[in-house]
């Protein structure tokens, strides 16, 4: 199973120092990592190229800067993928008023190191391994993020089993 733990609290409390401490521990311990963030920026400014292909009817927009990160623009909750993210933690910092997951609220940066024990105490019940049967080979899916995405599709939508026909 993969870990949702929210990390909370007004600006300038600590937020995304937890989020940084807890991130290096997981990947010490191999772990992959999502974070879903949410910025008070507008992101997607209207009358913008990505705003322009959204609002022509793209369910989805990939954008791509010049440091080579790419954003993913979708018209819909990030929360409705969760279920679907390949990786054994996802981390939600800010969304104040929602509750996703196992909710961590800081109030000052001097509580840092407590919650980002916190956190890390719970890391290691995220760590499963899962399993896909491909023509008779068992593959570890949390090893390969392409694998692991297709079975956490097949395992929401109750899918045992996938013959493609078009060889």
């Amino acid at each position: 199973m993969n870990c949702v733990f929210q990390v909370s609290g007004l600006k300038d409390s600590g937020k995304t120092s937890v989020i940084e401490r807890v991130i290096r521990e997981a990947k010490l311990k191999g772990m992959t990592v999502t974070v879903i963030k949410k910025s008070h920026h507008i992101v997607d400014p209207e009358g913008k190229d990505t705003w322009r292909f959204r609002n022509a009817g793209a369910e989805l927009v990939l954008f791509t800067g010049s440091d080579e990160v790419t954003s993913l623009l979708l018209e819909k909750s990030p929360f409705d993928l969760v279920d679907y993210l390949p990786s054994h933690i996802i981390i939600i910092e800010g969304y104040n008023q929602e509750t996703v997951g196992e909710k961590f609220v800081i109030g000052s940066p001097d509580q840092v190191e407590e919650i980002s024990k916190q956190i890390i105490q719970k890391l290691d019940q995220c760590h499963d391994k899962h399993y896909l049967n491909i023509m008779g080979n068992e593959k570890d899916v949390t090893t390969d993020l392409k694998l692991w995405l297709i079975y956490n599709l097949m395992r929401k939508m109750n899918i045992d089993e996938v013959r493609l026909g078009d060889r």
